[in-house]
């Protein structure tokens, strides 16, 4: 693992070179005009692209982002400042399996259905692509916003990626970490270790957290 001021010439916060993997990079140098990432900019990033080297995707097992049923560092809304709990954000991957989320038809009385390990916890989704709110994750969600809890079912993007998908459910992600990714276990000479992980490099699908996203999601999200 290498921390690092930048790479490609963005402002992207790091780098995992495949999912799973053995090797990743932090890129905070160049965030805040120079004067590098925060400490929770630090550790949430440390710890999200080391996620990926353990095998830990954008949406759990899948790379849809901004999920409001991942409760996880993996996901960008909780990758800088944790994941909502108690009112404080954790550091964590998320701890229990939450069901999938129909965005074409989704009941707010049920909200997340996650049941109880849901308590404690809030969720963040776009209302639209410029706003964001954060919500108790247990028990009904007025998802649209209009001051009630709908008998009707509702229509929406609640991950702003401009299309009404099925958010798949997102498992509990401490029970499917892979731990043996990319050159660990392997015992080759140091030369053939550099050539193997060059092999094995991959091109994420998503690009991974820039500052100016960040940027995005907290004018979005006020912050407490």
């Amino acid at each position: 693992m290498i921390w690092a001021n930048g790479y490609d010439g963005d402002l992207s916060s790091g780098y995992s070179f495949a999912v799973p993997s053995s090797d990743f990079i932090v890129t905070l140098g160049k965030w805040h005009d120079g004067d590098g990432g925060t400490d929770a900019e630090k550790v949430g990033t440390f710890a999200h692209e080391l996620g990926h080297n353990l095998g830990l995707r954008h949406g759990g097992s899948e790379d849809i982002n901004y999920k409001p049923n991942h409760l996880s560092i993996m996901n960008y809304f909780f990758q800088t400042d944790g994941v909502i709990r108690d009112g404080k954000g954790v550091f964590d991957y998320q701890r229990f399996a939450i069901p999938p989320l129909p965005e074409a038809a989704l009941r707010e009385r049920e909200g997340l259905g996650g049941g109880a390990d849901l308590r404690d916890y809030n969720t963040v989704y776009w209302v639209n692509s410029d706003t964001a709110k954060a919500v108790a994750a247990s028990g009904p969600i007025d998802w649209d916003q209009n001051g009630r809890i709908d008998a009707v079912r509702r229509r929406l993007d609640l991950n702003a990626d401009g299309a009404l998908n099925g958010l798949a459910g997102t498992p509990n992600e401490w029970s499917i970490l892979v731990f043996n990714g990319g050159s660990i276990g392997k015992q080759i000479e140091i030369a053939r270790l550099f050539t193997l992980a060059r092999s094995q490099y991959r091109k994420m699908p998503v690009p991974e957290l820039t500052e100016q996203q960040r940027s995005k999601i907290r004018q979005a999200l006020p912050q407490p």
